[in-house]
């Protein structure tokens, strides 16, 4: 049993490094931090959200993701139905300088429009 908990321990630093770092700010379009974004790995409206992240009072969010989950991730505003304000972040755009701009939610928005498509 001490075998399996030392391999499984020297082995945790490999999976750590496959991992991509997000890190960045999400703004509103006037550049203030949208202090109620929130990043879902998985649709955030559906069964399939698995991990959440909220950013900062600065609008500020560091995470690491699984390559396997890059095609995954949703930013959105959390004051609102995840449906109406979320975003799908290209894995391309993943890395550890992200500037991601969105409009928050809005009580004039019409149901079922995505304003961050």
């Amino acid at each position: 049993m001490r075998i399996c908990k030392l391999l499984a321990l020297s082995l945790l630093p490999l999976a750590l490094s496959a991992c991509i770092h997000a890190k960045g700010t999400v703004m509103d379009p006037q550049n203030h931090p949208l202090t109620t974004a929130k990043f879902s790995i998985g649709r955030p409206d559906g069964v399939g959200s698995f991990a959440n992240y909220n950013v900062t009072d600065r609008g500020d969010f560091d995470f690491y993701v699984f390559p396997t989950d890059l095609n995954a991730v949703y930013v959105y505003d959390s004051t609102a139905n995840p449906a109406i304000t979320m975003r799908r972040i290209d894995r391309s755009d993943i890395n550890d300088k992200m500037k991601i701009h969105m409009r928050p939610a809005s009580p004039d928005m019409m149901p079922g429009m995505n304003i961050n498509p």
